[in-house]
């Protein structure tokens, strides 16, 4: 069963954190009130946490740590919080390896000295070093975002070197190789879909609908907006009582679909504001359907999705939406005539939008802001 990264709140106010077996949010979020918390947040989705191989072994102390690492992670990526977190897990090996230093100093013992190089190495250095992998991970995700192929490519393979990796990095690897293949139009969508059928069943055992889920993005690569609502509409019913889908599916519709239907999704999706980055993407589809529909108040919604996302700016894999984002507030914005805060909007995301925009987005914004040049060019 999946084990879902929460944040609450106990009784008197303070903040828990762990991990939570269930199958769906809606049972997490029960299980942890009926313990006594309150104001539960979720930080992954049951479909992404059953995928987790890394915690089967912790025991309750070490996954209360665990959890508490991860959220520090998540809100400041970088060396500093895990060196911080490594030395403070580590400070026990530490005095006892200060101790070892000093005595073989003071007794001249130079096995002593040798034991205390080789425990520090051991406690201290070789964790900082496999570290690595985390940032440059992160790379990836940047590079991916910011359209720069090249680089993206050549990180997932020195990620993907000496084998053993898990299931989630193992097919996460996968279909962005696939995607950068697709948009780079070196393949095509078929050929890729058939190179990735070998997942399909592993990841379907794990995870029902995940394979799907991710096959949608590959659609959105090859500008098949009818693909990724299919695909996405395959992963609910794959799991339809995952509400944590309802949110990416009612954005699949108000991008490519039914704006009818993206709205009776967003109406079961009000339980998924708990989950992490939820709401940014609730008033990203707000305003696209506002948008769709010629409405001022996508302009609204759009600008509130654009904050919420900002929150969570130092993390590279939020980059994609706020470029796609970004481009629909830049259409709401140049349509209420405000030309110069669209134009500001498009230089910020310029990358991302190049790198993933689909034809009917990149279309409608160009239309947009040539339609408010020359509305500027009258006056």
């Amino acid at each position: 069963m999946a084990k879902i990264l929460y944040r609450a709140r106990d009784a008197a106010g303070n903040k828990k954190q762990g991990y939570i077996e269930a199958a769906t949010l809606e049972a997490a979020r029960e299980a942890l009130l009926a313990k006594g918390l309150s104001d539960p947040q979720f930080f992954n989705e049951p479909g992404v946490a059953a995928l987790r191989e890394d915690l089967a072994s912790l025991s309750p102390a070490q996954a209360q740590q665990q959890a508490a690492f991860e959220l520090r992670i998540r809100e400041r990526p970088g060396y500093s919080t895990f060196i911080r977190e490594l030395l403070r897990r580590q400070r026990w090996l530490l005095a006892i390896d200060a101790v070892l230093l000093l005595w073989g100093l003071w007794s001249g013992d130079g096995w002593l000295c040798l034991a205390a190089v080789l425990l520090f190495a051991g406690s201290v250095l070789w964790p900082i070093w496999k570290f690595r992998d985390v940032q440059r991970y992160n790379d990836m995700l940047r590079s991916f975002a910011l359209g720069e192929w090249s680089r993206a490519l050549a990180l997932i393979s020195e990620l993907k070197a000496g084998g053993g990796k898990p299931l989630l990095m193992r097919s996460d690897f996968a279909f962005r190789e696939a995607y950068i293949h697709i948009r780079s139009g070196e393949t095509t969508l078929a050929r890729e879909t058939e190179r990735l059928d070998r997942l399909h069943a592993e990841l379907e055992a794990s995870a029902p609908g995940m394979f799907d889920m991710r096959y949608a993005s590959l659609c959105a690569a090859a500008n098949d907006g009818a693909g990724v609502v299919a695909a996405m509409r395959r992963a609910l019913l794959l799991n339809s009582s995952d509400s944590s889908r309802l949110v990416d599916v009612a954005n699949s519709e108000a991008r490519f679909g039914s704006i009818e239907q993206a709205e009776a999704v967003l109406k079961k999706a009000q339980d998924c504001v708990q989950q992490e980055m939820a709401q940014p993407f609730i008033d990203w589809t707000r305003g696209l359907i506002a948008l769709r529909r010629n409405q001022s108040e996508a302009e609204t919604h759009l600008a509130e999705a654009m904050r919420g996302f900002m929150v969570y700016a130092a993390n590279p894999a939020v980059l994609g939406a706020v470029g796609l984002c970004g481009g629909a507030y830049a259409i709401a914005l140049a349509r209420n005539g405000r030309r110069k805060e669209a134009r500001d909007v498009v230089r910020q995301v310029s990358p991302v939008l190049k790198a993933h925009g689909d034809h009917a987005l990149m279309t409608l914004l160009r239309f947009e802001m040539k339609k408010a040049e020359g509305a500027k060019a009258e006056v």
